[in-house]
């Protein structure tokens, strides 16, 4: 009777073993572990680094499509993996992403040098806003600085004043070698027989005018009259005005 009971004591634990030992497989079939996670995680290959046949053999890439992946390397945005011929912004490039990366490699360091530049455009442009405020400052600081300071100061600033009429401009010494070449007032050229070298005495007259003048007048005869000085091209009524008082007809 004991040995009976003892026999279907064992075979009751032996079954809930067994019951246990199933429970126990069917949970770590259900539940991934971290583990498991991490090892899908790792498994994406590196777009911008992994060769032509690992890119293709990743799942929904192909020989093909590899192939213009690596053409367009380096990429640093998915934007610009949905650029690549057969892939566009739709459910294909949500599976590449499944399956490539972009983490790591050349796509990363260019970021970072993106990244860098972009700060040190930034502090320049702060360092130049600032800089304004150094030179009011030192100002500021001589304003208070007493007498002494505000009298070399002046002493500068006249300094300066007394040298600046020296200093003349091409242009300026130019128009008044050009205005002491003018006639005086009351001084006449006759038009029919000046040469063009006196011609070019008259106001707005210069070389090219008075040699125009003189090939007028060659080859239509001599001047009628004053006015007929605008015939000649290059001479207008402004320019007539400013010579009227100084040519004649003789």
């Amino acid at each position: 009777m004991r040995k009976t009971f003892w026999n279907v004591l064992f075979a009751a634990a032996v079954a809930a073993g067994l019951c246990a030992s199933s429970s126990a497989l069917a949970a770590s079939k259900k539940t991934p572990t971290p583990a498991a996670d991490a090892a899908d995680k790792t498994a994406k290959v590196n777009l911008n680094t992994a060769d032509e046949k690992d890119i293709a053999a990743a799942k929904g890439v192909g020989d093909k499509l590899a192939k213009e992946l690596v053409a367009g390397r380096p990429y640093k945005t998915w934007d610009e993996v949905s650029k690549v011929k057969g892939v566009g912004s739709g459910k294909k490039l949500d599976a590449l992403k499944k399956v490539l990366k972009l983490s790591e490699g050349v796509a990363a360091k260019d970021v970072a040098a993106d990244t860098k530049d972009t700060k040190s455009k930034s502090s320049s442009k702060a360092e130049e806003k600032t800089a304004p405020a150094t030179p009011a400052a030192a100002g500021a600081a001589a304003a208070t600085g007493g007498a002494g300071s505000t009298a070399s100061t002046g002493k500068a600033s006249a300094a300066a004043e007394s040298s600046s009429p020296s200093k003349k401009s091409p242009s300026s010494s130019s128009s008044e070698k050009a205005a002491a070449s003018k006639l005086a007032p009351g001084e006449m050229i006759n038009i029919n027989t000046a040469t063009a070298e006196e011609l070019d005495k008259l106001p707005e007259i210069g070389p090219t005018k008075a040699k125009a003048i003189v090939d007028y007048r060659a080859a239509n005869g001599k001047f009628a009259s004053i006015q007929d000085i605008m015939k000649v091209s290059g001479i207008k009524e402004g320019t007539f005005a400013k010579i009227k008082d100084h040519i004649v007809v003789k």
